[in-house]
């Protein structure tokens, strides 16, 4: 699916996973998905969280391993492979973290 990134909340930095965030009319099913995305004839290997944002999918894209990647107002393709879990909630913001790096691990192979 394409769509053009925009910036979001930016919460993802936190955690060292900033992502690429497009939106897309298609309905798809939401959780964390191992999948790439394509900018500048050049494939990113990533790790996707799907979700629903109103009347719009959210699909943000971490490029496992890529450091100051500027997207914002670029078009990018975004292809899920397989997919790793579905969505949960953390009480803390530790647990969080902790998941999200076990995601990019699991992303990562």
């Amino acid at each position: 699916m394409k769509g053009v990134v925009r910036q979001g909340k930016q919460e993802a930095r936190k955690f060292g996973t900033p992502t690429a965030n497009i939106y897309v009319e298609e309905h798809l099913d939401t959780g964390i998905f191992k999948g790439y995305f394509t900018y500048n004839n050049t494939n990113y290997k990533s790790c996707i969280y799907v979700s629903k944002e109103g009347a719009f999918t959210k699909v943000e894209s971490y490029a496992i391993d890529e450091k100051d990647l500027e997207l914002y107002g670029k078009e990018i393709d975004v292809f899920i492979l397989d997919k790793v879990r579905e969505i949960k909630s953390f009480e803390t913001y530790e647990e969080l973290k902790k998941q999200i790096l076990q995601d990019v691990e699991a992303c990562r192979n």
